[in-house]
């Protein structure tokens, strides 16, 4: 999924420069020094949000931030069984894998996701 117009950011706390070599191609953008604060103002602008189980999400939901929750298929309590939506945050979409250990599911519906979003921004 290559796509010139496309930005990615690390949002991620005390992530190294080698967490990136695998993803040079996609010119990450690090934000991963940025207090709650600060990133609050910075996701408002996305067109759209992704991420694992952190702080992040929790943040965006509170914000009502179109943003996309990817978990593992034993997830936290919090989460409970529903595998697209929750009743802590209803702008954010769930995610889960359909069997342990399996992310081929996520990464379909995210890459889906993507080109939606894509699409409609550039009218492709």
């Amino acid at each position: 999924m290559k796509k010139d117009n496309l930005q990615f950011y690390n949002l991620s706390k005390g992530a190294k420069d080698y967490n990136f070599k695998e993803f040079d191609t996609f010119n990450i953008i690090d934000l991963g020094n940025k207090n709650l604060f600060e990133l609050a103002e910075i996701i408002k602008k996305f067109d759209v949000l992704i991420s694992i189980d952190s702080a992040l999400i929790h943040l965006a939901g509170v914000l009502n931030l179109d943003v996309y929750l990817l978990l593992n298929y034993n997830s936290d309590w919090r989460w409970f069984e529903d595998n697209k939506k929750t009743v802590w945050y209803p702008s954010v979409n769930i995610i889960k894998q359909n069997q342990f250990n399996k992310w081929d599911n996520v990464i379909e519906n995210i890459e889906k996701i993507i080109n939606i979003k894509y699409k409609k921004k550039f009218n492709e």
